[in-house]
């Protein structure tokens, strides 16, 4: 049946609202699953299945991220008796799950699947993780790493901490401030019974923690575990059948970049950050605005738990 005359089908805004995350699941947070990344990655997705009520034949579409710490959909999916009509697996971290999000809406658009499971499996803490002991610190060094290594950089810890000290130096940014983020997130941990680490830390708790790379300590670092999640995608028609209200997602943007050569060396201050580019596709395309999520927060109830993510996948 042919598109209304005055559709607008020229930008992505013809997406609105069109597709849903119809479910989430995720393993327990461990350190030291005794588990493959396969058995991690079969336990999320299914547990995404039976979070929106789908079966097997219900699911026809998977994606999935990792940085050479991960397994493969088609393993993942024959385990769960799935067969796909479309799959992919991509290198890299970061922002690839909104960027999947966005791929899933588009390969169903394009007719190629109907329902999109997009998963993260990792033993991140037990066996490997980037900067880590073991097999990751006996790989060949190759490629980019032959000048990143030359400076030093093989952790996140040690790769991110050039932009620190430059912001430190541009804006007089004090550790003070940098800590100030770590004990924000340990506040909203201390909320999550699901957090690994519950207990509430202080700026001065990170200041007094060793320093791992100038400038950053201990605790502002990042907590590794062996885990594994799964959010589902499909159409908004579809979802409407199944067993929650579905989360409309209104806008996404994953993988937008700022103009570099490599981690760190960029045109512009070092304030220019990727969101300065991402902002002129999420908020054109989703129709709103910042100041609509700051709406929320102030006149919604529970606005703490929905906020942030709202206007991304809308309810």
């Amino acid at each position: 049946m042919p598109l209304p005359a005055d559709t607008d089908v020229s930008s992505p805004k013809h997406l609105r609202d069109k597709y849903a995350i119809v479910g989430v699941g995720e393993t327990t947070y461990t350190r030291g699953s005794g588990m493959t990344t396969r058995a991690l990655g079969t336990w999320a997705v299914r547990n995404a299945m039976l979070d929106a009520g789908l079966k097997a034949a219900n699911v026809d579409g998977m994606l999935s991220y990792q940085s050479g710490d991960s397994t493969f959909a088609p393993f993942i999916a024959g385990d769960l008796g799935i067969r796909l009509n479309f799959y992919m697996d991509v290198f890299g971290g970061g922002s690839s799950t909104e960027a999947l999000i966005g791929i899933a809406m588009g390969v169903i658009e394009a007719g190629m699947c109907k329902t999109v499971a997009i998963f993260r499996a990792m033993n991140g803490f037990s066996q490997v993780r980037i900067g880590g002991t073991g097999a990751r610190s006996a790989v060949p060094v190759t490629s980019d790493m032959l000048h990143s290594r030359a400076y030093g950089w093989q952790s996140a810890g040690q790769m991110f901490s050039p932009t620190f000290m430059r912001h430190m130096y541009d804006y007089g940014t004090k550790p003070e401030q940098v800590a100030a983020v770590r004990a924000a997130h340990s506040n909203h941990a201390s909320n999550n019974p699901k957090a690994y680490y519950q207990k509430r830390v202080t700026v001065e708790d990170v200041l007094a923690s060793r320093v791992i790379c100038k400038p950053l300590h201990l605790l502002d670092c990042c907590v590794e575990t062996d885990n594994a999640t799964c959010l589902i995608v499909t159409s908004a028609e579809r979802a409407r059948d199944l067993r929650h209200t579905p989360a409309l997602i209104r806008g996404v943007v994953g993988r937008c970049s700022k103009p570099r050569t490599d981690m760190h060396f960029q045109h512009g201050p070092i304030s220019r950050v990727a969101g300065y580019y991402a902002k002129d596709i999420l908020w054109p395309n989703s129709g709103v605005g910042p100041e609509d999520v700051d709406a929320v927060g102030a006149h919604e109830p529970d606005a703490t738990r929905r906020s942030a993510a709202r206007y991304v996948a809308r309810r």
